[in-house]
């Protein structure tokens, strides 16, 4: 698994997060090699909590993930909870009907 460099100011994931089944290592080692002040932002897919959309997610993502071997169980992953984990402040922004998120964490 990748190790951060030492005092790394910021690390961005863009739709990546969900697809790594050991997520929650790389926040972890995001976390450790991350400067206090440095932060760890993440944009990625969920899974959304509105009933309408939660029946038509599923078939989008696999179309949109499949290609790049999403599965639907990639859906019960939740990166921003180990960003909530690891980092004391933490920000959480759903977007598109909650079928997307964007969240921060911020080493202390």
């Amino acid at each position: 698994m990748y190790v951060f460099p030492a005092a790394v100011d910021g690390i961005i994931s863009a739709f990546a997060l969900t697809l790594v089944p050991d997520f929650d290592q790389v926040v972890l080692r995001g976390a450790q090699g991350l400067r206090v002040g440095g932060r760890f932002v993440v944009l990625d897919f969920k899974m959304p909590s509105n009933w309408l959309m939660s029946k038509a997610a599923p078939a989008l993502a696999k179309l949109m993930t499949g290609p790049f071997g999403g599965t639907i169980e990639m859906t019960s992953r939740k990166p921003w909870q180990s960003l909530q984990k690891y980092f004391r402040r933490t920000q959480f922004t759903a977007l598109f009907l909650g079928g997307a998120y964007i969240a921060a964490g911020e080493k202390a």
